[in-house]
């Protein structure tokens, strides 16, 4: 074998055998000083990359001011809408950009045209920047999801509440996967697409499941976990669970006061939300309270025409009807329902809406027939539009009901109500509140029908779903209360009604003691049951009593307004 001189190998192993102590220590701190110089080495990168991005933003927005500038007169500066008009455009074009900024920006402009209520424009918006990042490989990322849910909130605010929810629901596995914003908005998102498609249970479970994620992510007792605690409680009151909102609700908007959080979006939307549980819950004067102060908190915000002072004067005008000031609530309504025509097309969601409050102030104020046209046209919009996985559509099928029945058009009040019926039972289900309504007007149809029977069974389901979702302690459940006292008293149970009657008479001056409109309603009823018991002269105190407390033609038929007169002679 020929002899060869040592390999580098072999010579550096024999030195590391004699000296290994002071080779173990040098090899340390030459890795210390490798993984010191990689480290400034990544962080100079990233330094560089955030400031390019900085600098890219602050040129583009400059520029962006400079152009919205040519187009305006010198005396106007740059509106929302025109600088995301214009910004749309310059996004196009500025190659400076990269992909990530170019979506990040989008989604921002998309952002601003919904709160500017031009939800068209933040699909389109929203759209543009999820191509953005998936040509970029990046249609993945959570960005891309951020930008899904902005997509979705604006197609469901468009009436397509289909779209939105198919989205989500492709988008539902990776959305739970991180405790981040991205997760809370996401599922609050899907809730309300759930919602507006008829699942209302497990809307509810998401809603949850975004506000127990925010604590999560942002630390329970944050501004951002408070804000979500009231989304949650802002969607119950939405799905029509009343009590369970209010005690969500009340608690927060308590601790939002006391806090040095300012009174922004969410606490108007939150305080707005409550005051319509407040009235459905009876509560009409602090209901009224509420929704003022919504509504001077959104003119704070917004300039008119805005959809949220829109809905908050629609909230303000409905109850100031529940509160019989009937002139204050007709020019309320009048000012909301110009808005709604200046921002939506005519088969918009917001439209229908709108009809429908205003047919319930014209049966308030005792006339039918002009309540039938508007109902008409809000059931009409839902047909057309193809709205009725909208739970709202079956409210205006209810309310066109009880306006017939109110003209004594009862094969029509039939139809109507049966429509309203089953919408809610697809869409809600058998158990929810708002089933129960529904039951409670097919009772009083079925009870002038002659029905008598089935519409105590009616009533009575209805009664039992109030009851279980926490509702009969409340002003629907006082009006559920009359119905079974006049199913009773028909099949010719008296003390049963009248004990009934007694019931809703407690309920009433409990939760709502300034109201005269269902108390003169309950002394009709006891004056009709007597009658029928053959007990005359207590009829005819109960008859006089009615119409002391209301000396002219008010909430009934024309035809027991007469013979409510009759028995009081």
């Amino acid at each position: 074998m020929l002899a060869h001189p040592p390999s580098r190998w072999y010579s550096t192993r024999k030195f590391m055998r004699r000296h290994r102590g002071g080779v173990l220590t040098t090899f340390v701190v030459v890795l210390g000083i490798l993984a010191s110089t990689s480290l400034a080495l990544w962080q100079a990168k990233v330094a560089r990359e955030q400031a390019q991005r900085a600098e890219a933003a602050r040129d583009f927005l400059l520029g962006l001011f400079e152009a919205a500038k040519e187009d305006l007169p010198r005396d106007e500066r740059p509106t929302p809408d025109v600088l995301v008009r214009v910004a749309a455009s310059k996004l196009d074009d500025d190659v400076r950009l990269s992909p990530s900024l170019r979506a990040e920006l989008l989604g921002t402009l998309s952002a601003i045209s919904y709160s500017s209520s031009d939800y068209a424009q933040a699909v389109d918006l929203a759209e543009k920047g999820s191509a953005v990042l998936s040509a970029s490989g990046a249609g993945e990322s959570r960005e891309a999801l951020a930008l899904d849910t902005k997509r979705a909130n604006a197609l469901i605010s468009l009436g397509r509440a289909e779209e939105g929810d198919r989205l989500l629901g492709e988008r539902i596995a990776a959305m739970r996967s991180v405790a981040d914003e991205v997760a809370v908005d996401g599922l609050d998102a899907y809730a309300g697409a759930r919602l507006q498609m008829g699942h209302s249970e497990e809307a509810r479970e998401l809603a949850k499941a975004s506000a127990e994620t925010a604590e999560i992510a942002f630390g329970r007792g944050s501004e951002k976990s408070l804000i979500a605690r009231a989304g949650y409680g802002d969607f119950l009151a939405a799905a029509g669970f009343n009590q369970e909102a209010a005690e969500v609700l009340e608690p927060i908007l308590a601790r939002w006061r006391a806090s040095t959080s300012p009174p922004g979006h969410p606490f108007a939307n939150s305080t707005q939300n409550l005051a319509a549980v407040k009235y459905q819950l009876g509560d009409i004067s602090g209901g009224e309270r509420l929704v003022r102060e919504a509504l001077a908190l959104w003119r704070r915000i917004h300039d008119a025409p805005h959809e949220r002072i829109a809905d908050a004067l629609y909230s303000l005008g409905t109850t100031l009807a529940a509160a019989e000031k009937y002139d204050e609530a007709e020019q309320v309504l009048q000012e909301a329902a110009s808005m709604y025509v200046l921002l939506f097309g005519p088969m918009h969601p917001q439209n229908a809406g709108m009809a429908d409050g205003l047919g319930s102030l014209e049966l308030d104020r005792q006339q039918p027939a002009k309540a039938v046209e508007y109902y008409l046209q809000a059931t009409s919009i839902c047909t057309k539009a193809r709205l009725e996985s909208n739970a709202d559509c079956a409210r205006y099928w209810q309310n066109l009901s009880a306006a017939y029945l109110r003209m004594n058009k009862l094969g029509e009040a039939e139809a109507a109500n049966m429509h309203g019926l089953e919408l809610r039972r697809r869409l809600l289900g058998e158990k929810h509140p708002a089933y129960a309504g529904s039951l409670a007007g097919r009772a009083s149809v079925l009870i002038e029908l002659g029905k008598f029977g089935a519409a105590l069974e009616s009533i009575d389901q209805a009664l039992a779903i109030s009851s279980a979702s926490g509702q009969s302690g409340s002003r629907s459940g006082a009006v559920m209360r009359r119905t079974r006292a006049t199913a009773l008293g028909r099949l010719h149970r008296s003390e049963e009604a009248l004990a009934m009657l007694d019931e809703a008479d407690a309920l009433i001056s409990r939760i709502q003691p300034d109201n005269t409109e269902l108390p003169f309603s309950f002394q009709v009823v006891r004056a009709e049951v007597l009658s029928d018991a053959g007990r005359d002269t207590d009829a005819r105190n109960a008859a006089r009593l009615a119409l002391k407390m209301a000396p002219k033609h008010r909430d009934i038929s024309a035809q027991r307004w007469q013979r409510i007169q009759a028995l009081s002679r």
